[in-house]
């Protein structure tokens, strides 16, 4: 028989015991987790659709979003009315200006030509950059009035789209 009490045999049962329950338990906690953020991530894959439309609908009707949109396309729809009638206004000062700068008779000085091609091309440039602007413009608002989060804030008296058909909106000189 050993000497050993009871209370020291149990003592030495559970120090035998210990280091594998908490193996045992650590592997149990690390597959409970593990399987529960696979279940987190899987709940989240499979709410993800209706979390999107609601997260949507939260940020289509932010104060914030309603009046950006709202300046948007207030500021931009004069924009490109601003440039149509900017772009009228240069094409007519072009011609203007080519009719009171005749081409310079072949023989003209290299400078004479030299400066009347320069003028000549700043009056195309500054024509055909206001056209590029108007376009951009048009682009910009067009594509704003199809997105999901900023159509709806557009005011009523508003195109839905610019329609580059109309006179004031076309983002062509009119024939002077």
């Amino acid at each position: 028989m050993s000497n050993r009490t009871t209370e020291e045999k149990w003592d030495a049962e559970i120090d035998r015991w210990t280091p594998r329950r908490l193996k045992v338990w650590l592997g149990i906690l690390v597959v409970l987790a593990v399987f529960g953020g696979i279940g987190v991530w899987a709940f989240g894959v499979a709410t993800s659709d209706v979390k999107g439309r609601g997260d949507t609908i939260v940020r289509k009707n932010d104060a914030d979003n309603r009046i950006a949109a709202q300046a948007f396309f207030e500021d931009t729809f004069a924009g490109i009315k601003r440039f149509d009638t900017q772009l009228n206004d240069a094409d007519r000062s072009f011609k203007e200006w080519q009719t009171v700068n005749p081409v310079p008779a072949p023989n003209a000085s290299s400078v004479e030509v030299e400066l009347y091609k320069e003028k000549l091309n700043n009056q195309r440039t500054t024509v055909t950059g206001i056209q590029q602007q108007c376009r951009n413009a048009i682009a910009a608002y067009n594509a704003e009035a199809r997105k999901t989060i900023r159509a709806d804030w557009r005011s009523p008296d508003l195109p839905y789209q610019i329609d580059e058909s109309d006179k004031t909106t076309d983002c062509k000189a009119d024939a002077a």
